[in-house]
């Protein structure tokens, strides 16, 4: 990130120059690409932050990810819904531009000293939300192809209970799944690196 960033007493200029370019966009899916490049410009600042040894600031920074993602989220709920033709095509952009977010944090959570870690958590949690939202909201499966062939194929190696599949494929909603992974990973029960294909 370069330019103003939190810690500066100047940025909340920054901040108010995206609010206005917000407020006087009036297409909703123009709206929405500004509030990816917002959500990505925190990002950038967390990182900078963090390296720069700040990790209060940076998870300030994450903070304010989180708010921009959420609006994200609730804007793709809002295009989807209006039906509007573009509503798919910019779906899946928030999928994939979130799950980038999502390996980022999650590869700088491995290289970064434990007080920056919440931080990576944080955003990581925020771009998986945003994905989840998207999912529902364009009615994807719950559980992707790539991801139930490997459910699959755990099952047949007894690896994965009948029962535990099942309770995976009765889910209604990807966070449901997620969160469910997200146990059984914990557990030793689901490896993580077929967790990833959730993203």
């Amino acid at each position: 990130a370069t330019g103003l960033m939190p810690g500066s007493f100047f940025y909340f200029l920054d901040t108010l120059s995206e609010n206005i370019q917000v407020a006087i966009t009036p297409d909703p899916v123009n709206r929405e690409e500004l509030w990816l490049k917002i959500a990505q410009e925190r990002l950038a600042e967390a990182k900078t932050l963090a390296e720069q040894g700040q990790p209060g600031l940076a998870a300030d920074a994450a903070s304010n990810y989180k708010s921009a993602m959420e609006t994200v989220a609730e804007n793709m709920q809002n295009i989807v819904s209006s039906g509007r033709p573009e509503a798919g095509e910019l779906a899946s952009r928030v999928e994939e531009i979130s799950a980038d977010h999502a390996v980022l944090a999650q590869s700088l959570a491995f290289s970064s000293p434990p007080n920056v870690a919440g931080v990576w958590g944080d955003i990581t949690s925020s771009a998986e939300h945003v994905m989840d939202t998207v999912a529902d909201t364009a009615n994807r499966p719950t559980i992707p192809d790539g991801l139930s062939t490997s459910i699959q194929a755990l099952k047949e190696q007894g690896l994965i209970t009948p029962e535990e599949s099942a309770k995976l494929y009765g889910f209604t909603s990807r966070s449901e799944v997620r969160e469910e992974l997200d146990r059984l990973a914990g557990a030793g029960q689901f490896p993580p690196a077929e967790f990833a294909r959730l993203n």
